[in-house]
């Protein structure tokens, strides 16, 4: 993958909660979960990137998630090749996010809201599976009602 110049096709704002209530949390240095839904670092951008690539921002800490090589989660200023994903939506409503980088392993919490290495994760695994928890304008918008969610198109250049 071209990370000189990579271009993002659309994001939108959410939050991602897993079945066990956690709700995926981007600090400046850490990605964990936590249940306090109003929590800021809850608020995550999910941007839609080149090749069917996605990526997801922190709103508040304005970092990336990425992978490291030994498969821990980090925090990344910006978007460099191991903070792409594959999401993969299953026909129950849950979205699964694969990395780009290191095959086989997944974006992932553990029963107690730790990140999840992803040497540990498996497609089938619980850990793997996120809900998008919408906001009140992207419910309507999804009930057919007045406000539509808003997609923003950007351009991110690797400056590392």
């Amino acid at each position: 993958m071209n990370m000189e110049n990579l271009t993002a096709k659309f994001s939108h704002q959410t939050r991602l909660t897993n079945s066990r209530g956690f709700y995926l949390r981007v600090t400046e240095d850490n990605v964990e979960g936590v249940e306090d839904e109003n929590d800021k670092y809850t608020t995550l951008e999910i941007i839609s990137v080149a090749d069917g690539g996605t990526a997801i921002r922190g709103e508040a800490s304005n970092r990336y998630i990425g992978m490291a090589d030994d498969g821990k989660l980090a925090t990344r200023k910006s978007l460099t090749e191991d903070c792409i994903f594959r999401e993969h939506r299953s026909f129950n409503g849950y979205s699964v996010f694969k990395s780009s980088c290191h095959s086989g392993w997944y974006l992932a919490l553990s029963k107690d809201g730790r990140a999840k290495p992803g040497p540990r994760t498996a497609p089938d695994q619980t850990a793997v599976q996120f809900f998008e928890a919408n906001f009140d304008d992207h419910a309507s918008w999804l009930l057919g009602h007045s406000k539509p969610l808003v997609f923003k198109a950007q351009t991110f250049l690797k400056t590392d």
